[in-house]
């Protein structure tokens, strides 16, 4: 199945939803942490996009990787297992109250091994851990809803577009010497 463009982030929007340096997501598709949707060309042109799923699956790494140290395959297992969610499991996690079909592909989903690890509470810092999770999941969730507002797809969301711009991501301009 072939992914249209606009259903996709593109690497500067993946970033900035999840709270990650460019520089270090394009580092991860070097490594093959990450593979795009959409392959990017090098130089200035045409970026790396990523799915829906791709972009939650980059949310819950990043967040793995500064919270708990995850490693690199750990990081990767856990993006290419939101990156193989199905769209039905994907409209269940976003939607409200979902039907008896997306309930059934979201059940099948989350019986992942890799998830139960997520939230080992033993960890001294497991609730700062969580909320970071929690955190980033919910920044993508509502870029996602509102890229398929945007398009059209499932129920209208309105949503101010500064609200992704992540803290974390934002730099002072360096002050020049007089």
């Amino acid at each position: 199945m072939k992914t249209s463009l606009i259903e996709t982030f593109s690497l500067h929007e993946a970033a900035g939803i999840c709270c990650v340096n460019p520089k270090l997501l394009h580092k991860w598709v070097a490594a093959g942490r990450i593979v795009p949707a959409v392959r990017g060309s090098k130089g200035r042109g045409k970026a790396h996009r990523f799915t829906s799923q791709q972009l939650l699956g980059i949310a819950a790494a990043a967040s793995l990787v500064r919270t708990r140290g995850a490693s690199v395959e750990y990081s990767k297992e856990v993006i290419r297992l939101f990156a193989d969610m199905t769209e039905d499991a994907l409209d269940h996690w976003l939607s409200e109250e979902g039907d008896a079909r997306t309930e059934e592909a979201y059940a099948a989903w989350k019986t992942a091994p890799i998830l139960q690890d997520l939230g080992n509470e033993e960890e001294a810092d497991h609730e700062e851990a969580m909320a970071d999770l929690a955190g980033r999941l919910e920044r993508a969730e509502r870029a996602i809803k509102a890229k398929r507002a945007s398009l059209g797809i499932g129920r209208g969301l309105s949503i101010d577009r500064g609200v992704f711009v992540c803290n974390e991501a934002k730099r002072q301009p360096k002050r020049r010497k007089r």
